[in-house]
């Protein structure tokens, strides 16, 4: 695995991640693919500008099954970039139980080409009682330590990036504990799982408190990746904060109930309120509120979800250029404007920014705001 930190603000960096497929420059954001329905064809995720998708493993082997094995998923889905695949935790943590086990889906992941494979961890569900949530820690990383062991023979050329899941929710001392332990397995990449529902409700304070946890655990070179966080609103202080990957499926989400997303807010289509959404891409400059509203509901999914996508992807562009010339603070400031919710982020992430630099101060970018 090589991964190239290039440029870096606070915590944020713009890296190069290489893969078999392709290099993806970070900060990343891969659009979620649902492999057997999928609303927005990955022809046109290609045209917004995305370089990588993240589809579902587990949803592979139950509708396609060796079929995927045979052709390889770059030739089913039609995409020579880099894709990563969960592993089945999400189905996990919304039913309650997968019928694969660990092992069966990390070779799976590596017999069709992954590029980028989750394993399969035990996601923390919020509202477990902490003896539970420790007790879930710990199989995931004996299921951490076994993936690594059987990937070494499965994939000794190591071309699937492995990635590392931290586990622990918004219980703090069981989230750094499974930092650190994961941080003494090698993986290619690690990630803090589980903050769905805090993004859903908004409560931006505590994930900042949940990364600058992790944060101070994970080895300072390796690439950190959110799960489930897909909003412009959240994804410049998760940089700021360290993260590198993120993927979502905010996009079609949120145009499957008509909600559009913009920089600084989410709208419902019938509250916008001027002819066209306040937006410079191709369907809002094609289409007026009133064309979108009389289409049928198929075709007006397609159609938000690719403004969806469009912004997401300009949201990652101004990051970069924010980091690039060093102003990625003033832009937190920016964002954070009149809301309280975004407000409390941006002082969680200062002070997580503080202990952080007091353990990684080579990997922490401008520091001038915070000594």
């Amino acid at each position: 695995m090589s991964f190239e930190i290039l440029e870096k603000d606070l915590a944020g960096r713009i890296g190069r991640l290489r893969t078999k497929s392709g290099i993806i420059e970070t900060p990343a954001l891969f659009p979620v693919i649902n492999p057997v329905k999928q609303v927005v064809p990955l022809s046109d995720i290609a045209d917004v500008g995305f370089n990588q998708v993240i589809t579902n493993a587990y949803l592979l082997k139950r509708h396609y099954g060796d079929l995927v094995r045979e052709v390889g998923v770059h030739k089913l889905l039609n995409w020579d970039k880099p894709i990563m695949t969960d592993s089945g935790a999400y189905q996990l943590l919304m039913y309650g139980k997968v019928e694969v086990s660990p092992d069966e889906i990390l070779k799976y992941e590596i017999d069709i080409g992954t590029d980028i494979g989750v394993i399969l961890d035990i996601p923390t569900q919020w509202g477990r009682p902490r003896n539970i949530v420790m007790l879930e820690v710990e199989e995931t990383l004996r299921r951490a330590r076994a993936a690594l062991v059987k990937a070494r023979v499965w994939d000794p050329e190591h071309k699937m990036l492995i990635v590392g899941p931290v586990q622990g929710g918004d219980k703090l001392d069981v989230l750094s504990y499974s930092a650190m332990k994961m941080s003494e397995l090698n993986f290619d990449i690690y990630a803090i799982g589980s903050p769905t529902t805090l993004l859903e409700e908004y409560d931006f304070l505590t994930i900042m408190r949940m990364i600058a946890v992790v944060k101070e655990r994970l080895p300072p070179g390796k690439p950190v990746h959110l799960f489930g966080a897909g909003h412009p609103l959240i994804l410049p202080f998760a940089v700021a904060m360290g993260i590198d990957l993120f993927d979502s499926a905010s996009y079609v989400l949120y145009a499957r109930d008509d909600r559009v997303i913009l920089r600084d807010r989410t709208m419902r289509l019938s509250e916008v309120k001027v002819d066209r959404i306040p937006c410079n891409c191709p369907v809002c400059r094609k289409y007026s509120v009133k064309e979108l509203m009389s289409m049928n509901k198929a075709e007006r999914e397609r159609l938000l979800a690719i403004h969806n996508l469009y912004v997401l992807w300009e949201e990652i562009q101004e990051i970069k250029t924010r980091i690039r010339e060093g102003t990625l603070w003033e832009y937190l400031e920016e964002k954070a404007g009149g809301d309280a919710r975004v407000k409390s982020a941006l002082m969680a992430l200062r002070r997580g920014l503080r202990a952080l630099l007091k353990v990684v101060p080579d990997e922490s970018g401008r520091v001038r705001l915070f000594t």
